[in-house]
Order: structure tokens, then C-alpha cells, then sequence
């Protein structure tokens, strides 16, 4: 384990006592599992709740996130359908927290932004039957929703048409022709002008396009 992830480690213990560290298999850098406290508040509603919780730090990590279990068979309405078939909680979309990750994020804020607003979400869900900040849907969709949002494209579409005409091997970014989000503006005065010139962008549209 590398001494970043190690500080990390340590500092996810500091704020929740009770995770521990516990024996893992090959392919993980770290395994913690234990009692996890929620207190979190959104607009003029704050929750404190406790889940039992085991999270799985891949070998990879930061490239891959870290997997999340419920071991206390606590999240089982039937009405809340964002567990994987692999019993791994679906914290999101897996593009929107692949883009988490190209920013500086600890494991932390990590668990902060994803892991809190999920179990808040569910404590929410079961005291008042809704959930409080909607939803994004399950699977597929659920990323579409996110790149409509990331890129700005409305219509599902357009958008798969957009990432395959970026990514395909001829493609070259020319400022005079017509951006390929169907806009009808030329590519150097679209929205979509930092994206097509950034290294980094580009290569993230790469990855949305496995998940296409």
C-alpha cells in the first residue's frame, strides 16, 4: 500500500472508529469493515444513523473506487433498487465516479460526497417514504443521465453519436468544421471546444464509450 493511500486509510479511521481493518483477499489494498455512523443533514434535515459496512479499497485504487458492502441486511426496501447484482451498493453512476476520480479527491471525500448522501438517501427513505433528492436511474440509463449533464446533450442519441465521432481514429479537431454534438456551430466556437482540446477530456470520452 502506498503511503498516500495508507494517510488516507488512517484518516477514514480517525472520523469512523468503528471501521476496522480486516483480512483481504488478493486484489484489494485494504479491507475495512465495522459500524459506520452517518450524520448528515440536508436543507433543515439532519439524520444520525449507523450501518454495518465493508469497504473494499482495490489494488488499482485511485483508478478504480472503492467497493461498498451493507453486511448488516439493513438496506433491503424493495422500493430502493440501487444495489449491484455483485451485492455492492450503486453509489452512482460509474462514469460520474470515474470523473470523480480525475480531480484530487481523498478516500475521504470520497465517502463524504457518494457513501454519506447514499445511506442518507436510505435512512430518509425509510422514515418518510421518499427519497429526498430524487433519484438517477439504475444501470445504463443512470449514465446517460450523467453525460447529459457532463456534456451537456440533451438527447441519448446525439450523445452516443457525439463520443463515437470524437473517439473514432480519423477524427481531428478543426476549429472551422461543424462540432460533431449536432449543434451546427463550428467546433471553435461550440461548448464543447475545451473538451475536444484537452488530452485528459479525450481521454475520458474514451471510457464513456464502453459504457455505451
Amino acid at each position: 500500500m502506498s503511503t498516500t493511500l495508507e494517510n488516507e486509510v488512517q484518516a477514514v479511521c480517525r472520523k469512523q472508529p468503528g471501521l476496522h481493518r480486516v483480512n483481504y483477499p488478493s486484489g484489494l489494498s485494504c479491507r475495512l469493515e465495522g459500524v459506520f455512523l452517518l450524520n448528515a443533514q440536508y436543507k433543515k434535515t439532519l439524520i444520525r444513523d449507523e450501518y454495518k459496512l465493508r469497504i473494499d479499497i482495490p489494488i488499482s485504487y485511485p483508478e478504480k473506487a472503492p467497493l461498498l458492502y451493507e453486511i448488516g441486511n439493513r438496506i433491503t426496501l424493495p422500493t430502493f433498487e440501487h444495489r449491484n447484482l455483485d451485492k455492492t451498493l450503486c453509489l452512482a453512476s460509474q462514469l460520474e465516479i470515474r470523473n470523480y476520480y480525475r480531480s484530487d479527491h481523498s478516500l475521504n471525500d470520497f465517502i463524504k460526497d457518494f457513501v454519506d448522501s447514499y445511506l442518507f438517501g436510505y435512512s430518509y427513505l425509510e422514515k418518510y417514504g421518499v427519497l429526498p433528492f430524487g433519484e438517477r436511474a439504475h444501470g445504463p440509463q443512470g449514465e446517460y443521465e450523467f453525460l447529459r449533464g457532463f456534456l451537456g446533450i440533451r438527447d441519448d442519441s446525439k450523445i452516443k453519436q457525439f463520443i463515437e465521432r470524437v473517439c473514432a481514429p480519423d477524427f481531428l479537431y478543426v476549429p472551422s468544421s461543424k462540432c460533431p454534438c449536432g449543434s451546427g456551430m463550428n467546433m471553435g466556437f461550440c461548448q464543447h471546444r475545451r473538451l475536444l482540446t484537452d488530452v485528459s477530456n479525450l481521454s475520458f470520452l474514451h471510457i464513456c464509450l464502453k459504457y455505451l
